[in-house]
Order: C-alpha cells, then structure tokens, then sequence
C-alpha cells in the first residue's frame, strides 16, 4: 500500500494547518511501513503562473523538512509535469471512449473573473454563499452571464471508499448519493488550463478535476498498489472524486482508503499565543528541533474526531517531554490493525507524560513515538 496527500497548493504565507497533512502522510508510513507520496498542484487560477508556483514549492520544501519530510522526485507528484500531462490526457481519452466523459451543449453561468463557471442548473445549490453572493462573484464582484456553449461534462459513479471514521463514512455516504450520475462541468473557458483533444474538439480542463486523476498516475507508478490518502473534513469532496476516478479508470483497482483529518484549530493559552492564524515560520520558531514539532503535530492526531482544539500551551509541554527515555519499550508486531486506530490527542498526551517522568511507554505508545521520530529501530 501507498499513502499520499491530497495535491497541496503551496503558497507564500501557509498557516501551521498545512503541515498536518503531510505529517500525518509521514507517520503512518512510518507506523505502517508504507511508500510516502507528496502531491503538488502547481498549475491554475491560484498561481500567476507556473514560475510563480515553482518559487512557492521551493519555499514550501525547506520548510517541511523541518518536520523531518524530504521532498524529492521519488516520492512526489506534480500536476505541472509533462509526464502528468500526457498520463492524464490519456486517462481523459479513455473516459470519453467509455462515455463517462461527454460533449455537450449547456447553458454556462459565469463571472468576469472564472471563479465561477458552473452549469446554470446547479448555480442556485453549488455556490451560493461561497464565491456567489446573489448575482454576484465575492472576488471581482463583477455579475455572472449566462450563455450556451460546447462543454465537457463528467459523470461520477460513486465507488466504496474506506474510511475507519464513523462521521466521515456517513458524510460519504451522503456525497455519494448527491452525486451519483450528476453531470458536472469539467471544461473551462481558460486557455492557461491543460488542453485536451476529443474528437477533433479541444478543451481546456477544470484544473481541480485535472489533479484529480493523480491517483491514477500513482496507481500505474506503484505496479497498481493499493492506496491510502489523507484529507481533510474540507477536502473530502474532492479526495472522493480522485477515489471515483481511480474505479472508473481502473475497474478491478482494490478499494481505496480514507484517513479524514479533523479540522484542527490552535488556541492562545495567553494573549499573542500561537493560534491558528500564526504562519509555518512562527510555529518553526516555537519549538527547536523536528522531534519537538512532530511530537506538537501529533497531538492533532484525532483521526476519528470531527474537531481537535490544541492549545498553545503545548508548546512547552512538547520541550519538556524531550529528550525521552532510553527503554521505550517493544515495537507492536501488527501496528495497522491495533495503532492506527488507536490514535487520538489523548494517548500522544499520555505518552508525553511518561516521557517527562521518564517512565516506560506501552507497546503501542512506543509504536507511536517511534513513528513521530521517525525511528523505526528495535530497543
């Protein structure tokens, strides 16, 4: 099994938020002795241009291997790439071949800007409150114009998906149903976005619907492993998507699995704390070495919680804990079927307990610890 990240969309300023994906990516290979994957979506209405992005990715990487993650050409997946391109030109090909890609004439609403270009029989349900406000797009506030034009559409047929998180399974269950045989635009009237020709007649592809066929790519790469990818409460949407796709590319590919991140929030213990709407640099500055910081991270571990409030009191108690004792005691044999789904901000807080009292960790405490460092060594 693989485990990977959503595409992250790197930028100037991240919040502290943005590091709890990849590290969650990070520990569980290391918990599970899984191939660690890091997507990156590069391209798009996000990035002035590519060069832009390219700059944002280099800031991002120096930052990430200060939580001990090293990016490299092995072990990421880039949309901006040629070899991407060609892979998921041909994967769209495949699906029109199949009819789960169409060409149709629709009516198109859309604003000035292209924030939004969605079908006119979804603008009331789809946007609405989000980048539509009335008649209205919230970022160049100019009004939406409706006018019929050649389109691509998709339609999705919703495939099970597995995820050990009973709220997230029902959330789900319910886009599923919302979803199933739904025709949604996945051509845009962008001439920056990626090109595909079918039939004679090209497209310019929505670029969230572009990346989504990631996991395809990552599929083949991997002599069609099974896949594991970590998501957010937020992005779950588009994490089933890419999982829709998977199926319908590849039919007989093993079911894919969900780990679904609460949404973390991070609260001052004092007034000018570290919160939420700190940057990656601040929190980078907080703690001195990547065990410090991950062993912070980890306790935003709640992988069957809807919520996790860390406050930033934390920060000392994380300093305090380390260095840790010598006898940590024995690595569990089946960590994926015990660890895993043990994990929660309480045990981590447990954990770092013993540790400043320089007392013996469990096996699965020491599971965990080892995974956080990054040691995977025996006693």
């Amino acid at each position: 099994m693989i485990i990977t990240t959503l595409p992250i969309t790197p930028s100037v300023n991240p919040n502290i938020g943005t590091f709890f994906s990849p590290f969650t990516v990070d520990f569980v290979a290391n918990l599970e002795g899984l191939k660690a994957y890091y997507a990156f979506n590069l391209i798009g209405r996000r990035h002035v241009s590519l060069q832009e992005a390219c700059c944002k990715l280099e800031l991002h990487a120096p930052r990430l291997e200060k939580i001990g993650i090293t990016i490299s050409e092995e072990n990421s997946w880039l949309d901006s790439s040629e070899k991407s391109l060609a892979e998921i030109q041909s994967y769209v090909r495949q699906l029109y071949g199949l009819r789960i890609l169409k060409k149709e004439k629709r009516i198109v609403a859309q604003c000035p800007c292209g924030a939004v270009e969605i079908l006119e029989s979804r603008l009331n349900n789809a946007l609405q409150g989000k980048v539509l406000i009335g008649n209205k797009c919230s970022l160049c506030h100019g009004e939406v114009s409706k006018k019929t034009q050649r389109c691509l559409l998709y339609t999705p047929s919703p495939s099970k998906v597995h995820s050990s998180s009973i709220w997230a399974s029902k959330e789900m269950a319910s886009l599923s149903v919302a979803f199933d045989k739904v025709s949604l635009l996945v051509s845009r009237n962008r001439s920056e976005n990626p090109e595909v020709v079918l039939g004679g007649e090209s497209f310019f592809l929505d670029v969230d619907f572009f990346w989504s066929f990631y996991l395809c790519c990552l599929y083949e790469r991997n002599s069609q492993d099974e896949i594991c990818i970590v998501t957010t409460h937020r992005t779950l949407r588009q994490a089933l998507l890419a999982c829709w796709l998977l199926a319908q590319v590849y039919p007989s590919s093993p079911e894919s699995r969900l780990i679904v991140l609460p949404t973390i929030e991070i609260v001052p213990a004092r007034p000018g704390g570290l919160s939420s709407e700190n940057s990656i640099d601040d929190f980078l500055e907080s703690l001195d070495t990547f065990s410090q910081r991950r062993l912070f991270l980890a306790n935003g571990l709640g992988l069957n919680q809807k919520e996790v409030a860390l406050s930033s009191s934390l920060l000392y108690w994380v300093k305090q804990s380390i260095p840790f004792p010598n006898q940590i005691g024995k690595v569990v044999a089946s960590i994926r079927d015990t660890a895993i789904s043990e994990v929660n901000p309480a045990i981590v807080k447990s954990l770092m307990s013993k540790l400043r009292k320089n007392r013996t960790l469990s096996c699965i405490e020491s599971s965990i610890f080892r995974a956080i460092l990054r040691d995977s060594r025996t006693p």
